[in-house]
């Protein structure tokens, strides 16, 4: 694929060139993780196995949450 360039809206969005979404087969609601690696802008498709893979990650320790508020309490001045 070709460089092309994107202009990002007064909202902050980006648009992504046709081409790119038809290459990748992205559609409206598609998601993409974002992460900056040495200075660029990377963004890489998400499926919904990807999601699904995460989903409970954090109920082995439900009393973190809770953990962490008292944490954020003890810091207010």
């Amino acid at each position: 694929m070709e460089r092309q360039i994107a202009i990002l809206s007064q909202t902050g969005d980006l648009p992504l060139p046709a081409e790119a979404q038809t290459t990748l087969g992205l559609h409206p609601g598609s998601r993409l993780a974002v992460s900056v690696e040495d200075g660029r802008i990377v963004l890489q498709p998400v499926s919904m196995d990807d999601l699904d893979e995460l989903c409970g990650i954090f109920s082995t320790n439900p009393g973190s949450s809770e953990e962490l508020q008292q944490e954020r309490r003890k810091d207010r001045w």
